[in-house]
């Protein structure tokens, strides 16, 4: 589009069709690069790893968060595992995309689907990582409470490991343009 106002619409141009009386109509076509992987079975097996895995994360998150220890509830480590709402929310939006993605994606793909997979998963993994240095802090000055917090830390854990496979997952098979723009 000749506006770089909506990136919905990168890529996309308008182009002249003739109808059957003679009109002229404009339709909007994707004339850009097209993203994805070069061999089919690698898009499959990334997103059959990373869907596991993002739902471990959230799975070990939300038990965490309903395991009733004392440094769940202290206002320094609520915080950052409350703030780790907003990016995994937008993990699971570009994850659902990511999933949903065909063999060679467009531009608005690529952005809804694996970048924002990516990219929020970072601003997540930071902040679940934050909340696991908290807890560990917590029971090195609370040893007495190690029995009762154990669970919550091993949940706390596994959501932050589950993470930190699936960004290094993402970050080791970037996609490339499988197919060049269209030039008119």
């Amino acid at each position: 589009m000749s506006k770089r106002g909506d990136r919905y619409f990168d890529g996309y141009q308008r182009v002249p069709e003739r109808d059957a009386q003679g009109n002229v109509r404009y339709k909007l076509r994707y004339m850009d690069e097209w993203y994805g992987y070069e061999q089919a079975d690698r898009q499959k097996k990334l997103k059959l790893a990373a869907c596991p895995l993002t739902l471990m994360m959230l799975v070990c998150y939300f038990i965490a968060q309903l395991n009733p220890s004392l440094g769940g509830m202290m206002r320094y480590m609520a915080i950052p595992s409350l703030l780790a709402l907003v990016p995994m929310m937008f993990v699971v939006i570009g994850l659902v995309n990511f999933l949903m993605a065909k063999q060679k994606w467009e531009k608005r793909v690529y952005y809804a689907g694996y970048r924002r997979l990516f990219r929020a998963g970072i601003v997540l993994l930071i902040l679940l990582a934050v909340w696991l240095v908290l807890e560990i802090v917590f029971i090195c000055m609370n040893p007495e409470l190690l029995g009762e917090e154990v669970g919550y830390l091993l949940f706390a854990a596994a959501s932050t490991g589950a993470e930190t496979a699936l960004v290094i997952l993402l970050q080791k098979n970037p996609p490339r343009v499988v197919d060049g723009p269209t030039i008119r």
